[in-house]
């Protein structure tokens, strides 16, 4: 994470968890319980630098444990897409500048508002 990235990662994090989402590592020991997954992002094939917000649902519900499920596969899914839409729309009203990354519903946040911008009862983001 670089220096400019981490004001942006702290205040989106204070975010989430006033909104009472749980952040979680979604590339570490805490990727299996999912929830709200907060990635910096390098410049570079197109994104410029920022923070990659999305959402994973928890392990338990991609898995059967009597072999593949269509119906908890489509479950998976449609939650991680409703998720992620739902998460773009919340940082968007929270006035933060955001555009669409890649092709799973992730979303990438380059700036919080300016002082004196930000939305009226959340002063980070």
């Amino acid at each position: 994470m670089t220096t400019t990235q981490a004001p942006l990662y702290l205040a989106l994090h204070r975010l989430m968890n006033d909104l009472g989402f749980r952040v979680h590592d979604c590339t570490g020991p805490g990727k299996p319980l999912g929830g709200v997954c907060l990635v910096p992002n390098t410049p570079g094939g197109g994104y410029p630098d920022g923070i990659i917000v999305c959402w994973t649902p928890h392990d338990r519900l991609g898995r059967d444990a009597y072999g593949p499920d269509p119906a908890r596969d489509r479950l998976y899914h449609t939650l991680q897409e409703v998720m992620n839409d739902d998460l773009a729309f919340l940082l968007e009203t929270a006035g933060c500048t955001l555009q669409p990354f890649g092709q799973a519903g992730a979303t990438l946040i380059t700036a919080t508002p300016a002082p004196g911008e930000q939305a009226e009862d959340d002063p980070d983001c």
